[in-house]
């Protein structure tokens, strides 16, 4: 049976009223619900659906603090940092002691490589809670990427000590270290590591760096040696071998090394730039040897 255009326009009209009145008892509920509702909602990971209850109280009451602070972490799990950013800092202008504000605040800040701007942060965090390890951690790996490794390392030694088990971290320290001529410490911070995980070739490669720079040549060999045995693609450990096999004298066994660095990276300047300078019977500029250069620090938890 055809049913007439009237009837069907009809139920059309009524389905319309129906959803517009559930659209509009949701945009109620989002209006009129809790702090609590919005909190239960969170940990049910219904983000969206908090984020329209914070939204609400933070409209009736713009002064709101803590309706702020969750909006910027809804925003946060996003991964949307500038928006997160903005309400963390109205939040802070209205309430600055608001319990881990600062914190979230710096997070977000290190995510969009704000790192100065994160130190700040991280450092306010920091004096209301002193010895705190993430904030620790945090405070020397900004540092870190800004290239203040001098800064860097006393956070990171902190942070190492309470997390010896953690070798991304004991890295971080012992380039630092490096990077900041305290050798010592950096060939501290790699036997830290190599303790635990005998065949963490980065490592031996760090050791090797160190060990060089404090004139200890056969200690520096052997740990590049032990890091090609390791990992024969492990970056810098050819190169930094080589050298040290040019100034022994051990020219051929040098020129392979070096050759052994261009096959792993053809685009070595200075394994290519050391290789040139052998074949002229010239000595190789010393290479600039830093572990995984430019390397950036571990993904912030």
């Amino acid at each position: 049976m055809t049913i007439p255009f009237r009837l069907r326009l009809l139920w059309l009209r009524l389905l319309w009223l129906v959803v517009c009145s559930v659209a509009a008892v949701s945009h109620v509920a989002a209006q009129t619900g809790t702090r609590q509702d919005a909190l239960a909602l969170e940990q049910q990971g219904r983000n969206a659906a908090a984020a329209q209850i914070w939204s609400g109280i933070a409209e009736r009451d713009p002064r709101n603090a803590e309706a702020l602070a969750h909006l910027g972490l809804l925003e946060a799990r996003q991964e949307r940092y500038g928006e997160a950013i903005g309400y963390y800092r109205r939040a802070l202008a209205i309430d600055p002691g608001f319990p881990a504000l600062e914190m979230n605040l710096g997070l977000a800040l290190f995510k969009t490589d704000q790192f100065g701007e994160a130190v700040r942060a991280f450092g306010t965090e920091l004096e209301r809670h002193p010895g705190d390890l993430r904030l620790l951690t945090l405070l020397g790996m900004a540092h870190y990427a800004m290239g203040d490794y001098l800064v860097a390392i006393p956070y990171l030694q902190k942070a190492t000590e309470s997390d010896a088990q953690n070798a991304a971290l004991t890295m971080t320290l012992g380039r630092s270290c490096l990077w900041s001529g305290q050798y010592e410490c950096a060939v501290k911070a790699a036997g830290a590591v190599l303790a635990v995980n005998p065949g963490a070739a980065d490592a031996a490669v760090l050791a090797g760096e160190g060990l060089d720079a404090k004139g200890d040549s056969a200690g520096a060999m052997e740990q590049f040696r032990a890091a090609i045995r390791a990992n024969p693609n492990e970056p810098e450990a050819h190169l930094g071998l080589g050298y040290l096999l040019w100034e022994r004298g051990e020219r051929n066994e040098a020129e392979a090394e070096f050759q052994a660095e261009l096959g792993r990276d053809p685009g070595n300047a200075e394994a290519r730039a050391c290789l040139a300078a052998a074949a002229e019977g010239k000595k190789p500029e010393r290479p600039l040897m830093q572990v995984m250069a430019g390397a950036q620090p571990p993904a912030q938890p």
